[in-house]
Protein backbone atom coordinates (compact mmCIF):
# COMPACT_ATOMS: atom_id res chain seq x y z
CA UNK A 1 0.00 0.00 0.00
CA UNK A 2 1.12 3.90 -0.24
CA UNK A 3 4.24 4.63 -1.75
CA UNK A 4 3.70 5.60 -5.56
CA UNK A 5 4.05 9.46 -6.25
CA UNK A 6 0.70 11.16 -7.26
CA UNK A 7 -0.83 10.07 -4.12
CA UNK A 8 -2.94 7.70 -5.06
CA UNK A 9 -1.55 4.59 -2.41
CA UNK A 10 -2.48 7.17 0.37
CA UNK A 11 -5.86 8.03 -0.49
CA UNK A 12 -6.10 4.08 -0.79
CA UNK A 13 -4.63 3.61 2.34
CA UNK A 14 -7.28 6.40 4.33
CA UNK A 15 -10.12 4.40 2.39
CA UNK A 16 -8.82 1.13 4.05
CA UNK A 17 -8.52 3.01 7.37
CA UNK A 18 -12.13 3.72 6.93
CA UNK A 19 -13.53 0.89 5.87
CA UNK A 20 -15.03 -0.26 9.32
CA UNK A 21 -17.85 2.59 9.07
CA UNK A 22 -19.79 0.42 6.26
CA UNK A 23 -19.21 -3.01 8.08
CA UNK A 24 -23.05 -3.61 8.52
CA UNK A 25 -24.58 -3.95 12.39
CA UNK A 26 -26.09 -7.03 11.61
CA UNK A 27 -22.93 -8.99 10.49
CA UNK A 28 -21.66 -8.65 13.94
CA UNK A 29 -24.43 -8.46 16.38
CA UNK A 30 -26.86 -11.19 17.02
CA UNK A 31 -30.26 -10.26 14.59
CA UNK A 32 -32.68 -8.93 17.49
CA UNK A 33 -29.81 -6.59 18.63
CA UNK A 34 -29.12 -5.22 15.08
CA UNK A 35 -33.17 -4.96 14.53
CA UNK A 36 -33.09 -2.49 17.29
CA UNK A 37 -30.91 -0.54 15.73
CA UNK A 38 -32.30 -0.42 12.29
CA UNK A 39 -35.00 0.42 13.78
CA UNK A 40 -33.28 3.67 14.62
CA UNK A 41 -32.05 4.05 10.93
CA UNK A 42 -28.31 2.51 12.42
CA UNK A 43 -27.32 -0.04 9.44
CA UNK A 44 -23.48 0.20 10.30
CA UNK A 45 -20.89 1.00 12.43
CA UNK A 46 -20.48 4.54 11.09
CA UNK A 47 -23.96 5.10 11.87
CA UNK A 48 -24.23 3.88 14.86
CA UNK A 49 -20.66 5.39 15.73
CA UNK A 50 -21.66 9.29 14.71
CA UNK A 51 -25.43 8.22 16.82
CA UNK A 52 -22.69 7.47 19.56
CA UNK A 53 -20.32 10.84 18.94
CA UNK A 54 -23.81 12.97 18.62
CA UNK A 55 -24.07 12.57 22.49
CA UNK A 56 -26.67 9.79 22.75
CA UNK A 57 -26.21 5.94 24.18
CA UNK A 58 -27.35 2.65 23.99
CA UNK A 59 -30.04 3.59 26.53
CA UNK A 60 -31.74 6.23 24.20
CA UNK A 61 -32.99 2.98 22.16
CA UNK A 62 -36.10 1.53 24.15
CA UNK A 63 -35.40 -2.50 24.34
CA UNK A 64 -31.88 -2.47 25.95
CA UNK A 65 -31.37 -4.05 29.17
CA UNK A 66 -28.21 -4.66 30.77
CA UNK A 67 -27.65 -7.91 29.01
CA UNK A 68 -28.31 -6.66 25.79
CA UNK A 69 -25.78 -3.50 26.44
CA UNK A 70 -22.98 -6.11 27.56
CA UNK A 71 -23.75 -8.53 24.20
CA UNK A 72 -23.09 -5.19 22.50
CA UNK A 73 -20.43 -4.40 24.07
CA UNK A 74 -18.48 -7.81 23.69
CA UNK A 75 -19.36 -7.54 20.06
CA UNK A 76 -17.85 -4.54 19.32
CA UNK A 77 -14.65 -5.15 20.77
CA UNK A 78 -14.40 -8.35 18.78
CA UNK A 79 -15.51 -6.59 16.11
CA UNK A 80 -12.44 -3.91 16.59
CA UNK A 81 -9.99 -6.61 18.06
CA UNK A 82 -10.62 -8.42 14.76
CA UNK A 83 -10.20 -4.92 12.70
CA UNK A 84 -7.49 -4.06 14.14
CA UNK A 85 -5.65 -7.33 13.84
CA UNK A 86 -6.71 -7.24 10.27
CA UNK A 87 -4.43 -3.94 9.17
Amino acid sequence: KGGDRNGAGAAADAVDDEGWKVTRLDGILPAGIAKKFEAEGLRTVGQLTSFLNSGKSYIDIKGFGPAKLIAIANCLESFWAKWESSK
